[in-house]
């Protein structure tokens, strides 16, 4: 039997965890449209090249409907036969690209479900505010017909996942608050806020590891280097910042004392165990 986990990110908040062979997805996003399309067209997603980095996987998991969330997943549903679990927005969307209804679950928080090796819990997430807003919020449009618009990616509400196999678990955390967070041994976030944003959620959850992820600008394609992306503004900082997470890195020293955190390269893959 294998030792443990396989950690890989994808881009963006994309994260695929191997064990045993099978495969498990969340929020699998590599088309990463140009930035123009928030305010004009109707991409089509990039099916070669989610082919070309992705495997097939037993199981796909949406945290929430926005674009850059949801778009790949339904080639992933399609073309590499995943089942994919998500919000009811989330299952509108799949099935307006012609994803079957047996292959889409709509879940809720307190849910629990297996799929092959992979046990999977869902808690309830919080959206990063963007000048004091969530964008894209709300009801979906009556009519949908792909390709969509961005902006037709519309959120309802957000998950959060613990994911476990081998013995070990991953927690993919999306609200500062510690409130219903399980112990993990890692603990996957978003660099977007500040390190001491989640310095109760990491004295909840004790993970032996740290990982960072989606803090890259996605709107900047797969062939070129990776850059930062925005960063949402604060009050009483500069306008224009970018998200760093070296600097999170460092300002976690306080937080996360005695812990290791892990800045990804894309598409390399990391053993758990490694983590402990």
């Amino acid at each position: 039997m294998p030792d443990g986990m396989n950690f890989r990110w994808l881009g963006a908040a994309g994260v695929e965890l191997e064990y045993g062979g099978e495969r498990l997805l969340v929020d699998p996003y590599l088309s990463r449209v140009p930035f123009r399309y928030i305010f004009f067209g109707r991409p089509h997603p990039n099916r070669e090249l989610v082919l070309r980095h992705l495997s097939p996987a037993r199981t796909v998991l949406i945290t929430h409907p926005h674009f850059d969330h949801l778009m790949d997943v339904p080639t992933v549903c399609r073309d590499l036969g995943a089942t994919a679990y998500g919000s009811s927005n989330a299952s509108v969307l799949l099935l307006a690209h012609g994803i079957s209804y047996s292959k889409i679950q709509i879940i809720h928080p307190g849910n629990n479900f297996q799929e092959g090796p992979f046990s999977v819990e869902v808690f309830s997430g919080e959206h990063n505010r963007i000048a004091g807003i969530i964008p894209h919020t709300g009801r979906l449009p009556k009519q949908l017909n792909p390709p969509l618009k961005l902006s037709d990616f519309r959120m309802d509400c957000m998950y959060s996942y613990r994911v476990s196999a081998g013995g070990q678990s991953v927690l993919l955390w999306n609200t500062p608050s510690p409130e219903g967070a399980p112990a993990a041994d890692v603990l996957v976030i978003t660099a977007s806020r500040r390190p001491e944003a989640w310095r109760s959620v990491v004295a909840k959850v004790k993970p032996k590891a740290v990982i960072l992820i989606h803090w890259d600008d996605f709107f900047s394609p797969l062939e070129r280097p990776l850059r930062p992306m925005l960063a949402p503004p604060r009050l009483g900082e500069r306008l224009i910042r970018w998200m760093d997470p070296h600097e999170f890195a460092r300002g976690w020293v306080t937080t996360f004392p005695e812990g290791r955190i892990y800045i990804p390269d894309i598409f390399q893959s990391v053993e758990i165990n490694s983590n402990r």
